[in-house]
């Protein structure tokens, strides 16, 4: 007898070793394979992606310069432009007509900055400009002499067929920078009267600030950083705004392309649209040319200059590395709970296969066990397993921790094991009974005695309980209802969905916050909620919250874990009582989960 109990030990040992052998091979296998295939499949997305951004950004670019040049081009060849302002428009309807069409212009291209028309001498004949978001006409006492500004001296000499685009830099009004900054770019093309001669120039101020915040927009929607630079190689527009317009401040005028990106200056220099990656990160370059050729009204009409800025998107090294694709703390988590799982599942398989050489029966009674489990295990396993794996993994590797190595731990080393172990066994057991409800909920075995029920009285006792976790995190509780406020619901639920609401409130709220429990009377119910200012969820989430079958779970403010099942646990408690629950939460601004009850009046 010894001996067939000894052969039966050694056989399920044997089998049990080897199939987990296999199983930790295999999947390890299959995991590292995964977690490559995903690597590489995002890092193709980046990259498609930065290329789409620097295109999109480009055409973007270059159609709002394009559409102004037109505009321009427009104005300065209309014939009632010139009659107008050769005094030769004798009827005032048309007369305003055409400033209605000016105004109309600058009401609608929110960039257009100004549209001046200067004189062969220098002077603003008009000038048409923003004041307070709102297009105005400029009296003529507001007029000024611009013969000495750069552009006019360099625009003044145009011929038909030709127009003038200044640097793009900084707008400078009565000889001082304006503050804040604003982006300028001045547009200029000549007008010339019927007989050939060059009456002056139209200048258009296009505002930069459209391109800036475009570029702004990308970098926080897809990371990274965006630098759109000029011939010379200074930045227009910079993750860091301080390196921004070197070439116009002489302490910065070593803040360039070359000095920041040194390594790869040449690279990006030579290349005219392309992608490489370096030790620095991933680089996605365009060059920008917002100023070609155009043809209008059957005339071809030439820049005076060449005129190109280059566009950089690019992505750092660390942001490229394995562990920037990949939740790896989840993914090591979740590597080790499915080995423990695959290893337990080789164990019950062994083991009944070490069971079936000792009786046949106890096989049937296992296989009958197994099949009402799978009845219910399709929609409680995918919240059970996830939950339990965090409390019971670290009350097993604490305890196999301390026991291996119990003489080498110093006494005060041990007692904080012990208290890591007891949190978490707190936290197992909290998940456990809120299982247990949940249960009983199902069977209809949880008693339901619905009665009224005086809140603040309620709640304050239920603060209570809580006291010391509002105070180790300096919150507090404000309530926003009458004193005499009721419900119509069963006291004990009302308890438990408190206790889970403001927990969760706790859990996700900054230190020194504040947690709001308002209530207001809605017809025949009372809207309740519960309001935190902490860290919010996304959309996405707040639509699957209270799902069984979801994983909406993450850690809070301060690293709190959480069992992910209270919430939905409150859910079913609410419905229970008659009534309804919905989130609203916006990311980092906090969330109130508010729900219905029947009214105590």
């Amino acid at each position: 007898m010894k001996l067939k109990e000894n052969y039966s030990q050694t056989y399920f040992w044997k089998h049990f070793l080897w199939r987990l052998a296999l199983i930790i091979c295999l999947f390890i296998g299959v995991f590292l394979i995964g977690i490559r295939q995903i690597v590489i499949q995002q890092k193709i997305e980046l990259k498609a992606n930065q290329k789409q951004v620097v295109l999109a950004d480009k055409n973007l670019i270059e159609h709002l310069f394009k559409e102004s040049i037109l505009d321009l081009l427009t104005i300065s060849e209309s014939d009632l432009f010139l009659q107008f302002f050769s005094g030769k428009i004798a009827d005032e309807s048309i007369e305003k007509s055409f400033k209605s069409f000016l105004l109309k212009l600058l009401e609608n291209k929110e960039a257009y900055y100004q549209l001046r028309f200067l004189d062969t001498s220098g002077m603003e004949i008009f000038r048409l400009e923003r004041r307070d978001d709102e297009p105005y006409f400029c009296p003529r006492n507001e007029l000024q002499d611009k013969s000495h500004r750069y552009y006019f001296q360099d625009a003044i000499g145009l011929q038909r067929g030709q127009f003038y685009v200044s640097p793009f830099d900084l707008n400078i009004e009565h000889g001082e920078l304006e503050l804040p900054y604003r982006p300028m770019l001045r547009i200029c093309a000549p007008v010339f009267n019927d007989e050939e001669e060059k009456q002056g120039i139209n200048v258009l101020n296009f505002d930069g600030t459209t391109i800036v915040q475009e570029l702004d927009e990308q970098l926080q929607e897809y990371g990274g950083a965006n630098y759109l630079i000029n011939q010379e190689g200074y930045f227009l527009n910079a993750k860091d705004t301080a390196m921004e317009w070197g070439f116009m401040f002489e302490n910065k005028k070593d803040q360039n392309i070359s000095s920041f990106f040194s390594e790869d200056f040449q690279t990006i220099n030579q290349m005219q649209q392309g992608q490489f990656e370096s030790d620095r990160g991933l680089f996605t370059v365009s060059v920008i040319e917002p100023f070609s050729r155009l043809n209008h009204g059957g005339i071809n009409y030439e820049l005076v200059e060449s005129y190109e800025w280059k566009l950089i998107a690019f992505v750092p090294a660390q942001e490229l590395t394995y562990g920037a694709f990949l939740p790896m703390e989840k993914l090591l988590v979740l590597f080790f709970f499915i080995l423990a799982l695959g290893g337990s599942l080789v164990f019950f398989y062994s083991k009944i296969a070490w069971r079936k050489l000792r009786a046949q029966l106890a096989l049937v009674q296992s296989e009958e066990k197994l099949r009402i489990a799978n009845e219910t295990k399709d929609r409680f396993f995918s919240i059970v397993a996830h939950d339990l794996k965090n409390s019971s993994g670290t009350i097993a590797n604490y305890l196999e921790f301390i026991f291996e190595n119990y003489d080498d731990i110093p006494e005060n080393e041990r007692t904080v094991h012990l208290r890591d172990i007891t949190f978490a066994a707190s936290q197992h057991n909290k998940l456990l009974y809120e299982i247990l409800d949940w249960a009983r909920l199902q069977q209809d075995d949880l008693s339901f005695n619905p009665q009224t029920v005086l809140l603040k009285e309620l709640l304050e006792e239920q603060l209570q309980q809580i006291d010391l976790q509002l105070k180790n995190k300096e919150l507090v509780v404000e309530f926003d209802f009458d004193d005499d406020f009721r419900v119509f619901a069963d006291r004990d639920m009302i308890k438990t969905i408190f206790r889970n609401l403001v927990n969760n409130a706790i859990k996700f709220s900054y230190r020194k916050s504040r947690i709001v429990i308002e209530g207001k009377p809605k017809a025949e119910q009372v809207e309740l909620r519960v309001i935190d200012f902490g860290i919010g969820m996304r959309e996405i989430d707040a639509q699957k919250i209270f799902d069984l079958s979801s994983k909406v779970q993450q850690p809070g403010t301060e690293k709190e874990a959480g069992t992910g099942f209270g919430l939905k646990l409150v859910a079913e408690l609410v419905a229970k009582n008659g009534g309804t629950i919905q989130v609203e939460s916006e990311l980092g601004k906090g969330s109130s989960f508010i729900f219905n009850l029947p009214s105590g009046k």
